[in-house]
């Protein structure tokens, strides 16, 4: 595996395997106003969003899933950046993640769970893929031992962070603190975790709360009094 040691990083290469702007987006304009030279491999632009593209996309298999393997081995080899970023890295196989950390050091990232729930389809690749990483952040601290557990021998935690050019304060018109206005504001999807408690207890303390992120999921999660409180779900 690849190692930095103390050298200063110059390049990197960002691997986008998710969507969200707070991510890979933002590292890629914050590297760059630092005088970092970064390039973005955006997966899902290589993979067709027909219904062929979407089956693949979710269960990861098929042509497509194998030529971006490829496809990103071969980038790295071009560019040989100091740091390869995996950003979920749902995509890539144990022997794509093994290629690249031969050439450069590889680290990625998860904000979510994948170690509570690694019988998970989309985990698959990602599980066996984490030993050959030379690093990895993950979003809670009960995850560092689990990610050594499965032999990544560098894990840091990397809470939420805030981006000046995305969060700030806004001003509501009338109708929109209507729609949107609330005393707790919860933006997220289901999982089965503290989260289903807590929000049940803000709502039962009639606190005006609303949640966006997948109203089928929340509904069948949150018990029916809450779900009823917290209506509309966005």
């Amino acid at each position: 595996m690849a190692s930095l040691c103390k050298r200063k990083v110059e390049s990197v290469l960002i691997v986008r395997s998710a969507f969200g702007e707070i991510y890979e987006l933002a590292w890629f304009k914050a590297l760059r106003d630092l005088g970092i030279h970064a390039e973005l491999f955006d997966t899902h632009s290589y993979i067709p969003r027909n219904l062929a593209g979407r089956l693949e996309q979710r269960y990861l298999i098929g042509p497509h899933i194998g030529k971006v393997n490829r496809m990103v081995v071969e980038r790295i080899r071009e560019m040989r950046p100091d740091v390869a970023h995996f950003y979920q890295g749902h995509h890539y196989t144990a022997e794509t993640i093994a290629q690249v950390a031969k050439i450069t050091f590889t680290s990625g990232l998860h904000c979510d769970d994948p170690f509570g729930r690694p019988d998970r389809r989309e985990y698959r690749h990602l599980t066996k893929a984490l030993p050959n990483y030379d690093g990895y952040h993950v979003f809670r601290q009960c995850n560092v031992d689990e990610a050594a557990a499965y032999g990544v021998k560098r894990v840091r935690v990397l809470t939420m962070y805030y981006i000046p050019w995305m969060h700030y304060p806004c001003l509501l018109s009338e109708s929109e603190q209507r729609d949107f206005g609330s005393d707790v504001v919860f933006a997220g999807h289901m999982e089965p975790d503290l989260r289903i408690e807590c929000l049940s207890r803000v709502a039962r303390a009639g606190l005006n709360c609303r949640i966006f992120g997948g109203k089928a999921e929340w509904r069948s999660a949150l018990p029916h009094d809450v779900y009823q409180t917290v209506q509309p779900i966005f």
